[in-house]
């Protein structure tokens, strides 16, 4: 019967899809976390359209940046812009569903693969 139990295909299948759902009831828990994110953008240009722009962002236009020399041939500019983000769920009624589903789906799983072993061991013993 112990042979039975270990190297049947539909009791290690049953115990793999268990497997699988627990590690998908895991994955959801991260839906409660925080998110931390990093974003830098680094742009260099030369283009009098684009540096006129960027300079417009910066707020650092002043009178002799009308200048139709400076604004036909402009100097190289460097825009950078560093962000960062920090995110945190306050209520996430779907997250809180999806969770509860894969718990369920645990349980599903569980039952299932009692199921089958008993009926393996059934059979076992019928033969």
């Amino acid at each position: 019967m112990a042979i039975a139990q270990q190297s049947n295909r539909s009791i290690l299948r049953s115990k793999q899809s268990l497997v699988v759902k627990e590690a998908t009831y895991e994955q959801t828990k991260g839906n409660f976390l925080p998110y931390f994110g990093v974003n830098l953008t680094d742009i260099v240009s030369n283009n009098p359209l684009n540096v006129f722009g960027f300079k417009l962002l910066h707020e650092d236009v002043c009178q002799e940046g009308f200048n139709p020399a400076l604004l036909n041939s402009p100097d190289v500019i460097n825009h950078y812009n560093l962000s960062l983000n920090a995110m945190m769920p306050l209520y996430n009624p779907e997250a809180k569903a999806e969770h509860k589903a894969d718990k369920h789906q645990i349980k599903m799983s569980e039952s299932m693969a009692q199921q089958t072993s008993e009926a393996i061991e059934l059979e076992v013993i019928k033969s």
